[in-house]
């Protein structure tokens, strides 16, 4: 038989606590790789990183996210923002993860870490972070320097993806 091929089955396990190395960041991958992570995590913290559009039109789909019928559908990342979502989020073992959704499918990044910081400090350093992305990487058209948006961690819900 064919199964005989497998010494054994098991189910797909919960990524958050096997497969991406701790401390540890991938860098230029698939958004559809983070979407095998993302809805196992609990999303502390997101933002809207202004890289490719106009600033005024992040502002414009973050209110648009916000004021969206919550639980009517699952979260499509890509179906509400035009721009580079960079996402704080903590699994059930207490490990924070880091995901960037860039709008280039393929550079995204996607990192898993520990640490004795408190979550106000490992949040205010991602809010640093997050505000200096669009320094580092914007393209010329958007070279103003823009704060990134915050988005209501509440409003990424039941089945998310890219």
């Amino acid at each position: 038989m064919f199964n005989d091929y497998f010494n054994y089955s098991e189910e797909y396990p919960n990524p958050t606590t096997r497969m991406l190395p701790v401390n540890c960041e991938y860098t230029y991958i698939s958004n559809t790789f983070l979407n095998g992570f993302i809805n196992y995590v609990n999303i502390i913290k997101a933002f809207l990183i202004t890289r490719y559009e106009p600033y005024s039109k992040n502002l414009e789909s973050a209110v648009n996210f916000h004021d969206r019928e919550k639980n009517k559908f699952h979260t499509k990342i890509y179906n509400f923002f035009d721009d580079d979502v960079a996402i704080l989020a903590v699994s059930d073992i207490g490990e924070y993860w880091y995901f960037y959704y860039d709008q280039d499918c393929s550079d995204c990044s996607i990192g898993r870490f520990r640490t004795d910081d408190s979550e106000e400090k490992v949040i205010l350093k991602f809010k640093l972070f997050c505000n200096n992305l669009d320094v580092k990487y914007n393209y010329e058209e958007n070279s103003e320097r823009k704060e990134a948006i915050e988005l209501n961690p509440m409003m990424f819900h039941k089945w998310m993806s890219s």
